[in-house]
């Protein structure tokens, strides 16, 4: 599937987990991983929910479908096997989420999805 394809296909239901497309291919290169499915859990959801207030319902599949698929940047979570994805959204914001890559897991599964301004995102990335 195209980048546009992908995108297309983030249709989450806060109801039950979701399974989305696999990353693109150029970023499974650049991160150095083999394709798995790519899983966002219901408990995921509901935590996203509380912690990301600022994140709407209706903008999950766009903020999903952007961070994951239309080409983006990353760098390392703060525990092993975690990546954060990002693609700039607007002048001064991105999307951001963070996935496991763990080779003992059957899919990339999302641990957060969050909007971010640039000034977080340095601070973020000095972290790392």
């Amino acid at each position: 599937m195209d980048i546009q394809a992908k995108t297309n296909c983030v249709n989450i239901n806060f109801n039950q987990n979701n399974n989305l497309p696999a990353l693109n291919e150029k970023t499974l290169q650049e991160i150095g991983v083999k394709s798995k499915p790519v899983l966002l859990k219901k408990s995921v959801i509901a935590r996203n929910l509380e912690r990301h207030p600022d994140v709407e319902m209706a903008e999950y599949n766009y903020l999903l479908g952007q961070a994951l698929y239309n080409n983006p940047s990353f760098f390392p979570g703060l525990k092993d096997a975690y990546i954060n994805l990002v693609t700039q959204i607007d002048i001064g914001k991105s999307a951001l989420v963070l996935i496991e890559v763990s080779d003992k897991k059957d899919c990339f599964e999302i641990v957060h999805l969050m909007k971010i301004n640039d000034r977080n995102l340095r601070r973020m990335k000095k972290r790392s």
